[in-house]
């Protein structure tokens, strides 16, 4: 089984030992499969919005992804966002394993226009993304900076309470 290539993110945290020995922090993303709030294109939709019938398939199919990357045993460490697309990605994808439910790993809060159309959000605030700034927030929401700054949090977390050599895995 060879896996697509956009279908599983890997990053690692380099931790640096005083004899000069790296080891490496691996950190796996898995995003949610299509979700209905996706196929209705949306802004980003609610924290409610399950996953579309072809987004079950998806997640189905990552069991495959966590297999090949063996992400499926007892030895990694697994966190899933608080948005019911990324829990229901994570249990069609590994049934039998337990996740760390983190509301760190959810998606931007699109505040009031979250479950605006996209194509009418662009059109009535066309300046967000054609002079994008991190810092500016969603109406009523929050800013990629924002974003950016948790998900970070979370991160420094893993990296001052778990061991260097941690295989962590995170669906969002």
């Amino acid at each position: 089984y060879s896996p697509p290539p956009y279908a599983a993110g890997r990053a690692h945290a380099f931790v640096h030992l005083s004899q000069g020995v790296v080891l490496t922090m691996e950190l796996y993303l898995l995003r949610h499969g299509l979700s209905l709030a996706n196929t209705a294109k949306l802004v980003t939709g609610s924290k409610r919005d399950p996953l579309c019938a072809e987004g079950r398939k998806q997640a189905v199919e990552a069991s495959r992804l966590l297999h090949h990357f063996g992400l499926d045993g007892d030895e990694v460490v697994r966190f899933v966002s608080d948005w019911e697309r990324a829990r229901e990605t994570a249990a069609l994808a590994a049934p039998a394993l337990h996740f760390t439910t983190d509301a760190r790993l959810g998606e931007t809060g699109a505040g009031i226009v979250a479950e605006m159309p996209l194509e009418e959000f662009n059109q009535t605030n066309p300046a967000f993304w054609t002079a994008f700034s991190p810092d500016r927030a969603y109406p009523g929401g929050e800013s990629h900076a924002q974003l950016f700054a948790r998900v970070l949090a979370w991160q420094k977390e893993l990296e001052s309470t778990l061991p260097p050599e941690a295989r962590v895995l995170a669906v969002t």
